[in-house]
């Protein structure tokens, strides 16, 4: 480093020489100069204090919470927050159909993915999408639904309920319901869901869901439809909701002339299979993820719910800006911020 030489004069007159240190600042221990931004799992080696600077984009911040893993880095209107916690959840699957005979699965639950301690850097903006339902069917298989994503995290879309006769159910967040005679269900992603029912037998089965599997339809005399898998609860927003149920199968008639039973949903939005002409299938509920329920003999498969992004963080923090299908509340979960995406969006923090 270059010394920049000055001169003063002490109190009686004479000139005293001084060496002030020249050049930049990457030579100071306690400044980081790079091409990246701090992240809050960005530990510091002088604590509290240290400067970073990127020498990409010009911006620069210094640590004002050196928690190892959790700090917080603080700029020009840039701050990195470690602590955001979200939920996404994806669009359930369809219930299958078949307008000549025979019974369908019920749709696999939208994938269900959530977690505390998420870094987020102030002052960019993040896009939200929301996966729509799959559509139920007449007669085939019904619709997987659609991806859910908040940054990084994506949620996939629940797997469809099989149709009448050795359809399978699909693949998806958790996998859809088998129809009647010989089927497998549809596998669900690790760490989103459950796979969904098998069959071999008459009565449908049902759809996986985030918490459990589809269950299997029974046959041939009971021929009652497989129960939708349970989804999983989340107190996010202040209160304890259960988001991602399984879809249940469709049901008709017993051999000996009783009535069968349908397949009911999962807990989580999760709808209920058709049992032939006593009652239609049940839709997922909207903005949970739920499957929706598999027809009965010569009757349609419903639809799956919508999903959902629900995303809170310490109201120590100021408020975050947004647009979209978005609703902002102070007040249902005490001490945060909790921001409920039920469309498209974005927010910066």
């Amino acid at each position: 480093m270059a010394l920049i030489k000055t001169n003063t004069r002490s109190l009686s007159g004479a000139l005293i020489s001084n060496q002030v240190p020249s050049g930049t600042i990457s030579g100071l221990t306690d400044t980081t100069i790079t091409g990246s931004n701090p992240a809050a799992n960005t530990n510091p080696s002088s604590g509290v204090g240290h400067v970073w600077a990127n020498n990409t984009s010009g911006e620069m911040w210094v640590c004002t919470d050196a928690t190892t893993d959790s700090n917080i880095w603080r700029g020009v209107g840039l701050e990195t927050l470690s602590e955001v916690q979200y939920l996404v959840v994806a669009g359930g699957g369809g219930g299958g159909g078949q307008s000549g005979g025979g019974n369908a699965g019920g749709g696999g639950a939208g994938g269900v993915r959530t977690a505390t301690g998420f870094g987020i850097t102030t002052g960019q903006s993040y896009s939200i999408t929301v996966g729509s339902g799959g559509a139920g069917q007449s007669s085939g298989n019904g619709n997987a639904g659609s991806n859910s994503v908040f940054s990084t995290i994506t949620s996939i879309g629940g797997g469809y309920g099989g149709s009448y006769s050795n359809n399978n159910g699909g693949n998806g967040g958790s996998g859809g319901g088998g129809a009647q005679t010989n089927t497998s269900g549809g596998s669900g992603t690790s760490g989103q869901g459950n796979s969904g029912g098998s069959q071999n037998g008459i009565g449908a089965a049902g759809g996986g869901g985030a918490g459990g599997a589809g269950g299997s339809g029974s046959g041939p005399s009971a021929r009652e439809g497989g129960v939708g898998g349970v989804g999983i609860a989340s107190s996010i927003t202040g209160s304890s909701v259960y988001y991602g149920g399984g879809g249940g199968g469709g049901s008709h008639n017993q051999a000996t002339g009783g009535q069968g039973v349908s397949g009911a949903g999962g807990n989580g939005g999760g709808g209920a299979g058709q049992y032939k002409n006593v009652n239609n299938a049940v839709a997922g509920t909207a903005n949970t993820g739920g499957g929706g329920g598999g027809g009965g003999e010569q009757k349609d498969g419903a639809a799956g719910g919508s999903g959902v992004v629900i995303i809170a963080y310490p109201i120590t923090f100021t408020a975050a800006s947004t647009s979209g299908s978005v609703t902002h509340s102070t007040s249902s979960r005490t001490g945060y911020h909790v921001y409920t995406f039920t469309g498209n969006g974005t927010i910066t923090f």
